[in-house]
């Protein structure tokens, strides 16, 4: 839900978090909304920051993960990623 994370900061520093604590080289997965009216509609009054699924495998490797995807259908996008392997 980091659509409830106010600011891309904070939102990167969580997804580092993430990255932090899984087993080097454990897969993340995830399913998100994008921005549509409906979506923006249904978070009014509350906090929405949504991910733009263009950027997002960028902001994945900045965060700590290797081989990061992201697929778009124009209304949901999925990822996936690994965490990095520890240095030898």
């Amino acid at each position: 839900m980091l659509h409830h994370i106010p600011g891309r900061d904070l939102q990167d520093r969580a997804l580092a978090g993430i990255a932090r604590v899984l087993c080097p080289g454990g897969l993340l997965l995830g399913t998100y909304g994008e921005d549509t009216p409906s979506r923006r509609a249904l978070h009014d009054g509350d906090v929405f920051e949504p991910i733009d699924p263009a950027g997002f495998a960028d902001r994945l490797r900045s965060a700590g993960f290797d081989e990061p995807v992201v697929d778009s259908n124009g209304d949901r996008f999925r990822f996936r990623a690994r965490s990095r392997a520890l240095p030898h």
